[in-house]
């Protein structure tokens, strides 16, 4: 199989919003423990659809409309170099949503949350990832060379966060991801998007795989340096408002400097696997 790609961008994905109808349940995985529920929605061509929708509630402890617009943001992103993510949703619960019969604990999170919440589509019969094959050795390189951008330590050994099954590899959850949008959190200076070895790559789910292989990041890198300006405001566009904030705008400040000093980025992610 061959690992050369082309230097193309794709599409930004729409985001479309849902409402939720059905409470299915609360999923076993994930740190804030997501809401599993049938969503209504309309569709490009005008018709009513059902789907179910993996829900993070921006009003659970250790979550904010920063860490939905995150995200969003960086799903989007993934998307348009080329990395499938499960599909993006904005999930509407307003003031009359109500689930009767539930369980009270699960009523009092969707009333600290109601408003915009953050949506992925739900997809059945993905398993977590545990090993590649030396066919899907391009695309675990894109996955590290994406997290290393995106300073994602939360995909780790023990917590891949990645779905494997018949359409390859889905990346989820994306809510830590880009550390630089809170510089303040960190300690000292914060680190440049080059100085990837500051983002502990040896933890990486995806490290011990690609180590002392043959890999190449040009195809990443090359998609990089198209990643304009423009496209960052595309894809900032499909973030609600009340989302937004300036921890938008440092993560595009970041990805900037990654695109303009690209070689070095990409010698940096060479010399991590090392």
């Amino acid at each position: 199989m061959t690992t050369e790609r082309a230097c193309v961008l794709m599409p930004i994905p729409d985001v479309p919003i849902a409402s939720p109808q059905i409470y299915r349940c609360t999923m076993s995985s994930g740190r804030n423990a997501p809401l599993l529920m049938t969503c209504e929605y309309t569709a490009n061509n005008g018709a009513i659809k059902l789907d179910e929708y993996v829900i993070k509630l921006f009003g659970d402890p250790g979550l904010s409309k920063g860490h939905l617009a995150r995200e969003l943001f960086t799903s989007s992103l993934a998307s348009v170099l080329g990395l499938s993510t499960p599909l993006s949703t904005i999930i509407r619960i307003d003031e009359h949503t109500s689930f009767p019969g539930i369980d009270t604990a699960i009523t009092e999170r969707i009333n600290k949350s109601r408003g915009l919440n953050y949506g992925s589509k739900f997809m059945p019969g993905m398993k977590i990832f545990r090993s590649i094959l030396d066919d899907h050795l391009q695309d675990a390189t894109d996955i590290f060379a994406f997290d290393m951008l995106a300073q994602n330590m939360d995909r780790r050994k023990d917590n891949p966060n990645i779905l494997w099954g018949k359409e390859g590899f889905i990346l989820i959850d994306h809510e830590m991801a880009f550390p630089c949008a809170t510089p303040i959190q960190w300690l000292g200076k914060f680190p440049e998007p080059w100085e990837v070895n500051q983002f502990s790559p040896k933890n990486h789910a995806l490290f011990s795989y690609l180590r002392n292989k043959p890999v190449s990041f040009d195809a990443f890198i090359c998609k990089l340096q198209l990643v304009s300006d423009k496209v960052l405001d595309a894809i900032t566009s499909t973030i609600p408002g009340d989302w937004r904030s300036v921890e938008i705008g440092l993560i595009c400040q970041h990805i900037g400097k990654a695109r303009d000093n690209a070689i070095t980025f990409k010698r940096a992610l060479q010399e991590a696997l090392v």
